[in-house]
């Protein structure tokens, strides 16, 4: 069995990334990177949506630059999302204390004769 380690990059471009848009972040902002080199997420595959993957980042509303938070890093079930839903990660860690990050899901090939609709993810999609 392979281990996939796909946050990493993501979590790479975000350190970069959160360097040079140091004046975005304020408590309770919101960032978003979109990644078009990456191949497309299952829900794009399995619903037809031509948008890039992109990883979403939510700081706490008690943010500040000399505070560690913990970040709480989820993936979206069913198909996956495209790395864009906040809501879940909220619901179930709040608005406080956590980054929320959500990451996207991908499947190395998606056939909806699969078993749940061609959803699900096993260690064949590295």
């Amino acid at each position: 069995m392979r281990t996939v380690l796909l946050p990493l990059p993501f979590l790479a471009a975000w350190i970069a990334a959160s360097s040079l848009a140091a004046a975005e972040l304020n408590p309770g902002a919101t960032l978003s990177f979109e990644f078009p080199e990456l191949p497309p997420s299952l829900q794009s595959l399995s619903r037809g949506l031509p948008k890039a993957p992109r990883m979403t980042v939510r700081l706490p509303d008690n943010y500040t630059p000399a505070t560690r938070h913990p970040v709480f890093i989820y993936q979206t079930g069913g198909a996956g999302g495209n790395g864009d839903e906040l809501a879940l990660g909220l619901a179930t860690v709040g608005p406080r204390d956590f980054v929320v990050v959500n990451l996207p899901l991908f499947k190395a090939a998606w056939n909806k004769n699969g078993p749940a609709g061609g959803l699900l993810v096993t260690s064949e999609d590295h």
